[in-house]
């Protein structure tokens, strides 16, 4: 078996319906209340789906239009990581949510490029 190179991110490609494919990604993220949650981040056409479980035992399921997002932006400060690890920031009006990935030192710079572009191609309301 042959493994990727230090530091290469690590992403699974999901088939959706309508015949697309977006990656998604192993993520650890903060909910709104502070609780660390840990799954899946998927991107999908419309809006991007947080799914797993969190530190506190719940069931976490999350979805975020594109729309939505009024900032995307990377969390270096002590009190923007999650477990020691930047994390994207993704703000919606008075909503912020942060997610860093499990694996790989530039993941959270492809999360940022890939969410940028899907917002791109979302239609305003």
């Amino acid at each position: 078996m042959r493994l990727p190179p230090r530091g290469a991110t690590i992403r699974a490609m999901r088939d959706y319906p309508d015949g697309t494919r977006r990656p998604s990604y192993a993520v650890l993220w903060r909910r709104p209340d502070g609780v660390i949650c840990s799954g899946e981040l998927q991107l999908r056409n419309d809006a991007l789906r947080l799914a797993g479980i969190c530190r506190d035992g719940s069931d976490c399921e999350y979805d975020l239009a594109y729309r939505d997002i009024s900032t995307v932006r990377i969390g270096r400060l002590p009190r923007e990581r999650i477990d020691g690890r930047s994390t994207l920031i993704l703000e919606t009006g008075g909503l912020r949510l942060q997610i860093t990935g499990t694996v790989g030192l530039g993941v959270i710079h492809e999360m940022a490029e890939e969410i940028e572009a899907l917002m791109a191609r979302s239609p305003a309301l």
